[in-house]
């Protein structure tokens, strides 16, 4: 009887063990983490800012007066609005203004502004031609700096371009072609999630004000005057413009003068070399520069030799297909 009794217990005891270790979960030896990736942020994002041709109607139209005969006239070219000699500058060459300006008329254009609302900085580019005269009609002489308009002997025009804070002077035969950098400004974007393509991509913030993100451009011009043929007439200027993704320019200095050999630092990526130079003429014409007679190269240092007044620019191209343009300005 006291035999039974202790096997019931006994197995009762086992039955009660044997469901409590039932309860516990395996013990881990480890585990596994899976790294997720939140991806590439493009930062190459901008949207580019052009004036409407509404905007701009008639700013790069403009009248030379060699003769200066505004000064005393009582009306201006289009019959309406008065000259005389409040209405006259010294630069005798007249661009309209705004209906707000100072004056009607002024020497330099209004100016165009051509921008963008950038993330990354981005390069206005704007170049200018000269377009032929009309059937028997010639272009007044245009000259390439102050200095040559100063010592001119006849009635010539110095026209330049403006961008931004760039200038250069326009050539009759091979225009001009002018950069200026627009600054970034990050801070008008913010990373926002794209679930449809799994990854983060850059927008503009809601009531952003964009200031600082346009460069001006502009004519600017002087005429030496004097009495002129009536068969001599202004140039014709055609003006355009991109806006581009800014890249460092692999040359210390994006223009030089004329008069000396110029030497400029290079800073090249790892394997890019200088596959060739050409130089511009301010009379028209490329010329493929001769290493060793118009430039240079020892080390890191790139010098253009005799850099001359008839040059009106210089273009260095790399092995990777970039390139640089540097202009020549006046001593």
């Amino acid at each position: 009887m006291n035999t039974k009794r202790f096997l019931a217990v006994t197995m009762a005891v086992t039955m009660v063990a044997g469901s409590s270790l039932t309860a516990f979960a395996a013990n881990a030896e480890g585990a596994t983490g899976t790294g997720t990736n939140t991806g590439h942020l493009d930062t190459d994002i901008f949207t580019i800012v052009y004036p409407t041709d509404t905007e701009i109607e008639g700013f790069f139209d403009f009248t030379i007066d060699p003769e200066n005969i505004l000064a005393s006239a009582d009306k201006f070219t289009d019959g309406t609005t008065a000259a005389g000699e409040d209405f006259a500058n010294e630069d005798l060459v007249y661009f309209k203004q705004a209906a707000d300006a100072e004056k009607t008329y002024a020497s330099s254009s209004q100016a165009a502004q051509v921008g963008a609302k950038n993330y990354t900085d981005v390069d206005v580019t704007a170049v200018a031609s000269i377009g032929d005269a009309d059937e028997g009609k010639t272009i007044i002489p245009m000259v390439s700096s102050a200095e040559e308009l100063e010592a001119a002997t006849t009635p010539s025009l110095f026209l330049q371009l403006k961008v931004g804070d760039a200038t250069a002077a326009i050539s009759a035969e091979s225009g001009a072609t002018v950069v200026d950098t627009i600054d970034g400004q990050p801070d008008n974007f913010s990373p926002v999630y794209d679930g449809e393509n799994d990854n983060y991509k850059l927008e503009e913030k809601e009531d952003t004000e964009w200031e600082n993100n346009t460069a001006g451009v502009q004519l600017i011009g002087k005429v030496k005057g004097g009495t002129i043929d009536a068969d001599v007439v202004a140039p014709t200027v055609t003006l355009t413009w991109e806006v581009t993704k800014h890249v460092d320019s692999y040359v210390s200095a994006t223009s030089v003068a004329a008069g000396a050999d110029r030497a400029l630092t290079l800073s090249l990526p790892e394997g890019v070399t200088v596959s060739g130079v050409t130089i511009a003429k301010t009379a028209g014409g490329n010329v493929n520069a001769s290493q060793g007679t118009h430039y240079t190269i020892s080390g890191t240092t790139l010098t253009l030799k005799s850099v001359s007044a008839a040059w009106a620019s210089v273009t260095v191209k790399y092995s990777d297909e970039h390139t640089d343009v540097i202009t020549v300005t006046s001593n």
